[in-house]
């Protein structure tokens, strides 16, 4: 069982928060909603493998971008940066900036993480997984720390409307009324469900792809089938109730799912 740290960091005075207080900093609360989903998903993950990811920056205003760009820039009638009209370049040793204006981090679809080469690397390696790709990707290994959403849209003006990937959903609350799954009253009280794993078919699977469903993830069709998309949505399931994450549904993945069927059909406590 993998557990979260009890706070992160943010900023870059070395600061730690607990992941509410965080949430409320306006680099964070400001965050375009799919954007701090994915980059809070990662850092939670992150924290339980042991690996300290901060958040340096994600939102910022116009007036923080042009702020933080003339402390990095110097004007120059050569230089390849243009904002208002002037020319600028970049200061010796500073970061590259975007020229107000024309930064994610204005719209919170970005974000910078704390620049340590441990916790980095560990984000660019696993960042795809939540839907987001590092800067590095994009241009030639420059801003390494710098990520953001996959699946952006080239027009600035407007932040892709996609659904999300599965496997960073998280669990919402029970539905007002529970799912019409007619199966459900028998295949609850079954304390001999088989082991269900990658390629495994049958009612088993059947009921898992309903329970995963009414959930709030996306397995795919409710088809019986425990293909691909069905194991990555339980693996991310097992992730986010604090069980092994394998993608095998055995006796304690069983057990929690069918707490969650009880509480639906009104016969048991929320998990």
């Amino acid at each position: 069982m993998t557990t979260a740290p009890a706070t992160f960091l943010v900023g870059y005075g070395g600061k730690r928060y607990t992941l509410d207080a965080a949430s409320a900093l306006p680099t964070v609360a400001n965050m375009e909603p799919e954007t701090k989903r994915r980059v809070l998903a990662l850092v939670l993950d992150a924290g339980a493998a042991g690996v300290d990811l901060g958040i340096g920056t994600a939102w910022r205003s116009l007036a923080q971008q042009e702020a933080t760009f003339f402390a990095r820039t110097t004007p120059d009638s050569a230089g390849s940066l243009v904002y208002k009209g002037q020319r600028y370049r970049l200061l010796p040793g500073m970061a590259p900036i975007a020229v107000p204006g024309n930064s994610w981090h204005e719209l919170g679809a970005a974000v910078d993480f704390l620049n340590y080469t441990a916790p980095i690397t560990w984000a660019e390696a696993n960042c795809a997984a939540y839907g987001l790709r590092s800067f590095a990707h994009l241009s030639s290994g420059a801003e390494r720390w710098h990520f953001q959403r996959q699946d952006l849209t080239t027009a600035r003006n407007r932040v892709a409307s996609v659904p999300p990937p599965a496997y960073v959903w998280k669990l919402p609350n029970a539905a007002s009324n529970p799912p019409a799954y007619t199966d459900w009253p028998t295949m609850v009280t079954n304390t001999a469900k088989p082991l269900v794993q990658l390629g495994a078919r049958g009612p088993a699977v059947t009921y898992m792809q309903e329970v995963l469903t009414a959930c709030g993830a996306q397995p795919g069709p409710i088809d019986g089938n425990a293909g691909t998309v069905t194991i990555t949505c339980l693996i991310a399931f097992q992730r986010y109730v604090g069980l092994e994450a394998d993608g095998r549904c055995g006796r304690l993945t069983w057990a929690v799912l069918d707490a969650w069927v009880r509480y639906f059909l009104g016969i048991g406590a929320k998990p």
